[in-house]
């Protein structure tokens, strides 16, 4: 009875908000922050569905995620879920790279997933599964971005040892 009184509460909400009721979203973070939440609502029967969240960096950065479906009660469902990191603009002509991928289902919320040193500029995840609940689905996508410090070259050890072999000729020449 609680069952059937939370899913007919939940369809109802879920009803009453058509904007997330698309078969495809397509949202865009811009610039990234240290941390974006992306909440994927797919109000359906069943299908499946490819949704993009697009972002840019600024910074070399370390950008890592994490996504769980909500499969509550048998209601929601999405199986086969999977998330795909592109360098690009997402639906433009151009080819993107694939910077990589994992899968998601109900359970997988613990379970980050790390890409080091992405380079500046335009990225998004391409987040696709099936949906099997009577309702549809819903996924959550946690995304984090820190900026990575830069590598110093090779030269510019080298200058910096010039540099201390310079200072220690004059020092010891001052002392003579």
């Amino acid at each position: 009875m609680k069952i059937t009184i939370l899913s007919s509460v939940l369809a109802a909400a879920f009803a009453a908000v058509p904007a997330f009721a698309a078969s495809n979203l397509q949202t865009s973070w811009g610039t990234h922050d240290q941390a974006e939440l992306g909440l994927g609502f797919h109000i359906t029967e069943t299908g499946s569905f490819a949704d993009i969240w697009s972002f840019s960096l600024n910074l070399t950065s370390d950008v890592s995620s994490t996504t769980v479906a909500n499969n509550l009660l048998n209601v929601f469902g999405i199986a086969n879920g999977r998330v795909s990191l592109f360098q690009g603009l997402a639906n433009d002509a151009l080819a993107d790279a694939l910077v990589g991928s994992y899968a998601f289902n109900g359970s997988t919320g613990d379970s980050v997933t790390t890409f080091n040193a992405l380079s500046s500029g335009n990225y998004y995840y391409r987040v696709t599964g099936t949906l099997t609940g009577p309702l549809g689905g819903t996924y959550a996508l946690a995304s984090s971005a820190t900026a990575t410090p830069p590598v110093p070259e090779p030269e510019t050890y080298a200058m910096l040892l010039a540099g201390l072999g310079v200072v220690g000729m004059a020092v010891r020449r001052r002392a003579q």
